[in-house]
């Protein structure tokens, strides 16, 4: 008896050393501003008049340089309907209505406009997540990768992107397993192979009750039962699919840095950011360390220059109520990750008492990296950060808001 009451203290003990700092941040919602940024200027950059659908609810985003000499567009996977329809959070009420594929162009102004989807079954499901794209080297053709959280299952869903007139996503092929149990964040390492993250093992998908409850037990708990996939597309079209991590807490987006050598995933429940070394010959990760993130990160993204994006939620209750139309807004922020050292250059001591809510309170700055806010709001100027993105070339930052209206784009 006294054994296995010592075994049960032992257990509550850990549970709660384990949930003590991302427990306190998902239950406490932080005195967020009402806008700040770090960049001079911000502006929130919405569909044209003619649009046929509001660029709404838009989850993630990636750039896309249709060739070396052309600016960086950026490519969104959008859904309005998504408060009527989300896998990984609820409800799951009515899928009928599909999510698009949005293409911004900067200028002055910038320009978003829907993308044309060619070919694609009529009677299918699209309700797209995480994307990426990918043009081989010595290829002019572009391969886009959207994750479909259809009515009944989760597939892959294969496009070729062109842009004559209007951008155009011409339908290839759709990628079906049963392995695909809870896909949401997909990272291309050719023009057939990629990583796949599954946020939860206990899903949305499940009857009720255990739907509803045991996701969120999952969540709260920061069960460690989610996983990173590789995947590889045959020559006949039959799917190799390998185990590339296991035992991490609610994986969501994952990013290549651009000498593919590293990847980064994020545990939205955990708070951190999971780092692996991989191997590009043979796509086998090797887990070096884990950086905390001051809030719930949703997708993640690396610049140019090796630097890492990191946009999410600070308060999963707030973003549960938008969800579920209880509310409408939810808190935003979004941070900014580089190595102490990064291309000869050597980033000091960071000062972070000057931001609003300084993450101070939340975390501890990492030994190995400097990680510093570029952007923070209540919800009201902009509301659920989803993905950010840096364009180090032009300096500018984009942000996608979950369940917002409009791209944010900000300047210097």
């Amino acid at each position: 008896m006294w054994v296995k009451s010592s075994i049960y203290a032992l257990l509550l003990a850990g549970l709660t050393w384990r949930l003590a700092r991302p427990g306190s941040n998902i239950l406490t919602l932080p005195p967020l501003p009402a806008n700040y940024s770090s960049f001079d200027s911000c502006t929130i950059v919405k569909e044209n008049a003619d649009a046929p659908v509001p660029l709404k609810y838009c989850e993630d985003a990636v750039f896309w340089q249709p060739d070396s000499g052309s600016n960086k567009q950026l490519i969104m996977s959008c859904d309005p309907n998504r408060k009527e329809w989300n896998t990984v959070m609820g409800p799951l009420k009515n899928p009928n209505s599909r999510g698009a594929l949005w293409l911004y162009t900067p200028g002055s102004p910038g320009s978003a406009e829907p993308i044309k989807i060619k070919g694609y079954p009529p009677n299918a499901d699209f309700h797209p997540l995480g994307i990426d794209v990918l043009t081989p080297s010595g290829s002019d053709v572009t391969y886009l990768y959207a994750v479909n959280h259809g009515r009944d299952i989760s597939t892959i869903e294969v496009f070729t992107l062109s842009h004559d007139k209007s951008p155009i996503a011409t339908y290839q092929k759709t990628l079906r397993s049963l392995l695909f149990r809870s896909p949401n964040s997909i990272t291309l390492t050719s023009a057939n192979s990629f990583y796949l993250t599954h946020d939860h093992f206990f899903t949305r998908r499940l009857p009720p009750p255990m739907g509803m409850v045991m996701p969120m037990v999952e969540t709260m708990l920061t069960l460690p039962l989610a996983w990173l996939q590789h995947v590889r597309v045959k020559p006949d079209g039959k799917l190799s699919i390998s185990l590339a991590a296991a035992g991490l807490a609610f994986a969501n987006g994952a990013s290549l840095s651009p000498d593919g050598t590293e990847l980064a995933v994020a545990s939205s429940s955990y708070q951190v950011l999971y780092m692996y070394e991989r191997n590009p010959s043979t796509n086998k990760l090797r887990y070096k360390y884990k950086i905390e993130i001051p809030y719930s990160p949703d997708n993640v993204s690396y610049d140019d220059e090796g630097g890492i994006v990191v946009a999410g939620h600070p308060h999963l209750k707030s973003l549960s109520n938008v969800a579920y139309r209880k509310a409408s807004h939810s808190p935003s922020w979004v941070v900014e990750i580089r190595p102490h050292q990064s291309n000869g250059t050597i980033y000091g001591a960071l000062d972070d008492s000057k931001t609003p809510f300084p993450m101070a309170s939340r975390m501890s700055q990492p030994e190995t990296h400097i990680v510093r806010t570029l952007y923070q709001s209540d919800g009201s100027a902009f509301s659920s950060t989803s993905t950010g993105l840096i364009d180090s070339t032009t300096g500018t930052m984009y942000v996608t808001g979950l369940y917002e209206h409009g791209l944010l784009v900000c300047t210097n």
